[in-house]
């Protein structure tokens, strides 16, 4: 898996279709996500304990 930092700020990653499912569920396109996403300062404590779950599920091919 492949953490990114998005044009708005957000935290993504890019990951295999194994990845995902180790995770339990599907992706979505980060390419159309990206174009709508608005950064909101107040989402930060939820992004963060996401990515923390994230990258104890699956290890990081590389950092920000």
């Amino acid at each position: 898996m492949k953490k990114i930092t998005t044009a708005t700020g957000y935290i993504a990653y890019e990951a295999t279709k194994a990845e995902i499912q180790l995770l339990g569920g599907y992706g979505i396109c980060f390419e159309s996500w990206s174009k709508t996403a608005r950064y909101y300062p107040e989402d930060i404590p939820i992004q963060d304990r996401r990515a923390a779950y994230y990258e104890r599920m699956i290890p990081l091919t590389n950092q920000i």
